[in-house]
């Protein structure tokens, strides 16, 4: 008999009616009054919940389950133009996305969830206004929120938009992924240990377009499962959060380093931009790092280099692991 793949996670399913944040069940529930989806048992609950909810609640307008924005009104004219515009985009920015998993999940410290397949990581970008003078496809879109969330809270908050994620396909073919990259590991010395695939899932807030992805996540050195992270690690590793999202934001896009060059601990930096028909990587060395550096201080008062950072992930974590993505040099 063959397995029927639902069309949304919930369906099929059957779930008891149970509080968003404690998720105590036969208990009066009301619904949050912004989204009209989740249910709390009490209003400590809500305040306690508010903090995840934030991102997926916001407004009615800018639900991801609700399409109330057009194509035209981000400036395509079709909704396979717009589909492949933030495809593209998340495979422009695959590395620093990968980044950004990683300090996540050692924020999180549980390097079990990977492996286990329960998490996704969401981004929620929006158009960038005013848009980039140069057109360049990686500065198209900016993060609007990124997130961290099990698949049980995808669930209570009826957000379907990573069901596909779910789907027996998927899963297979992340199992498939983890062993293969398990096997090569394994037969190699010294290299790092995978803590597992970890599902990611970008969407255009209010349109519906969505893209699916993965990113392999590695354990970082001198970290077993479970230990807990020192404040000072934190610190940096929250400097190194902010600076990626800048980077993205900013429409730079980063490349891992030859494992050869021990020049520098940052990344290598650059933009996309258009070369005849096609949109070509460029470094942007020069200026891009320094522009970085004057927006921490700005906003964040950090007054460390972006090299001093980033020396926090390359002694974390070697750049270009087995399996990263690095974006192509060029791209349609």
């Amino acid at each position: 008999m063959s397995e029927q793949i639902p069309r949304f996670l919930g369906e099929g399913l059957s779930f008891v009616p149970q509080c968003g944040h404690c998720h105590k069940q036969g208990v009066p529930l009301r619904k949050c009054a912004g989204c009209g989806i989740m249910k709390y048992c009490s209003r400590d609950c809500q305040k306690a919940s508010w903090p995840t909810h934030k991102p997926m609640c916001r407004s009615q307008d800018a639900n991801p389950m609700r399409s109330a924005i057009t194509p035209a009104e981000v400036g395509h004219s079709t909704g396979i133009s717009l589909a492949r515009a933030v495809n593209r985009w998340s495979k422009m920015h695959d590395y620093t996305c990968d980044i950004i998993a990683h300090v996540e999940m050692m924020l999180d410290g549980n390097w079990s969830l990977p492996a286990s397949g329960e998490r996704v990581l969401l981004f929620g970008l929006v158009s960038r206004t005013p848009s980039d003078p140069d057109g360049s496809p990686s500065s198209e879109f900016t993060v609007d929120v990124h997130y961290i969330a099990t698949r049980r809270e995808y669930v209570t908050h009826g957000i379907y938009i990573v069901a596909s994620q779910w789907e027996p396909n998927a899963v297979r073919s992340r199992q498939e992924l983890e062993a293969s990259l398990r096997a090569k590991l394994e037969s190699v010395e010294g290299t790092p240990k995978l803590a597992g695939i970890l599902p990611k899932t970008t969407y255009l807030v209010g349109t519906g377009m969505v893209t699916g992805g993965s990113c392999r996540v590695y354990f970082p050195t001198g970290y077993q499962p479970g230990a807990p992270v020192d404040l000072v690690t934190k610190v940096w590793l929250k400097l190194l959060l902010n600076i990626c999202l800048e980077t993205i934001n900013m429409g730079l896009v980063l490349r891992p380093r030859d494992l050869r060059d021990r020049s520098s601990t940052l990344p290598l930096i650059g933009k996309y931009v258009q070369h005849k028909k096609k949109w070509r990587w460029q470094s942007a060395e020069e200026w891009a790092w320094k522009a970085l550096a004057k927006v921490m201080l700005e906003k964040y008062l950090c007054v460390y280099t972006p090299s001093d950072i980033f020396a926090t992930y390359h002694k974390l974590w070697q750049y270009g692991m087995p399996g990263n993505p690095a974006p192509a040099e060029e791209m349609d």
